[in-house]
């Protein structure tokens, strides 16, 4: 799409383009059709479009531009459980102004802290991001960097840019007034030692969470694998009757498979282990998700880790799988005799 722009600078955006068109500042803040303004000088010179005017600073008082991008009008979509997808859209007119001015930005959330959790699959993340986003002055996003598959790890550091500057009016469901703490949640391999080093460069507080029982972790995943194939859905909402059902339901395990994923787990957790001791810099609290899903006592420590005051928080997801390993396996006999001849068989 044909564009141009003949004036931009803090305070005002103006030209022409063939479509709708909006401004995105800091690709944060996008003025929306409502406050363009036509043109129609430029029918007088033959060009056949739309003529926009924008009043940045009356958009924004007070606000210092960084970066301001005139693009064809797109969408932020935002998906369950905080995820996050961008569209795709390239500008016509990009600025790079004031390189001061995000310094200046940055200043206006002094004090709010950025916090990082490194897990693996099936320790809680979901869950832990959940109870962190019930706080009244916390933001959470869980495991965003999986919303950016189509626009690589580049998108997920630009999004991560803003995300840890300043709150968006436009990718948030909620505004918090007052907020103390932007959150996210990272599945890590051991590939990712470069979302390590951008973590670390935004002084990040990290939180290591992880599962005492690497039985169950497996269990989980086999457990959530059938749960899937049956409803799409690995996390099953508080529907009363689906859930009693699901307790009473057994399922056969082979044990060798059993042994072979927990192994897996266990390595993946030493990975872990080993990339925050070789490249994490900053506070990590290490917390288990038996002791999260405990009480009161674990949610408080994350919170005060975070220099949150203590709120009592919910998570809409459910745990539908069974502590006794006895009423979840069939074969629980067969099972355990496998197990109690392994360094695993603690975990029975």
């Amino acid at each position: 799409m044909r564009g141009y722009v003949d004036q931009i600078d803090r305070e005002c955006v103006r030209g022409w383009c063939e479509g709708p068109v909006e401004v995105v500042v800091d690709r944060r803040f996008v003025v929306d059709s409502e406050r363009v303004l036509l043109r129609p000088d430029l029918a007088a010179v033959g060009l056949n479009g739309i003529g926009f005017e924008m009043d940045l600073a009356a958009v924004l008082p007070g606000y210092v531009p960084n970066e301001i991008i005139v693009r064809p009008r797109g969408r932020v979509h935002p998906l369950p459980a905080g995820y996050l997808k961008l569209d795709n859209l390239r500008p016509f007119q990009y600025v790079q102004s004031d390189v001061n001015a995000r310094g200046h930005n940055e200043r206006l959330l002094e004090g709010v802290v950025r916090g990082v959790c490194l897990f693996t699959s099936r320790s809680g993340g979901t869950y832990l991001s959940d109870l962190i986003r019930g706080h009244p002055r916390a933001y959470a996003f869980a495991e965003p960097v999986d919303g950016f598959s189509g626009l690589g790890r580049a998108g997920f550091y630009n999004w991560l840019s803003d995300y840890f500057l300043l709150p968006s009016r436009v990718e948030y469901p909620v505004q918090i007034e007052n907020p103390g703490l932007m959150f996210l949640t990272s599945k890590i391999y051991k590939h990712d030692v470069d979302l390590l080093s951008v973590f670390n460069y935004y002084n990040v507080r990290y939180l290591r969470l992880y599962r005492e029982n690497v039985i169950k972790q497996a269990l989980s995943f086999i457990v959530a694998r059938k749960t899937y194939a049956e409803t799409f859905n690995f996390n099953i909402k508080d529907i009363v009757e689906e859930q009693a059902t699901r307790k009473k339901r057994k399922i056969l395990i082979d044990p060798y498979y059993l042994l072979h994923l927990a192994a897996q787990y266990q390595e993946s957790e030493n990975v872990i282990d080993d990339m925050v001791s070789a490249f994490v810099t900053g506070d990590v609290l290490s917390i288990s998700y038996e002791r999260l899903i405990a009480g009161e006592e674990g949610i408080r420590a994350v919170f005060n880790h975070f220099g949150l005051e203590y709120v009592e928080t919910k998570s809409s997801h459910v745990k539908v799988n069974n502590d006794d390993l006895s009423e979840l396996v069939e074969n629980y006999e067969e099972v355990a005799r496998v197990l109690r001849g392994t360094r695993y068989a603690h975990c029975l």
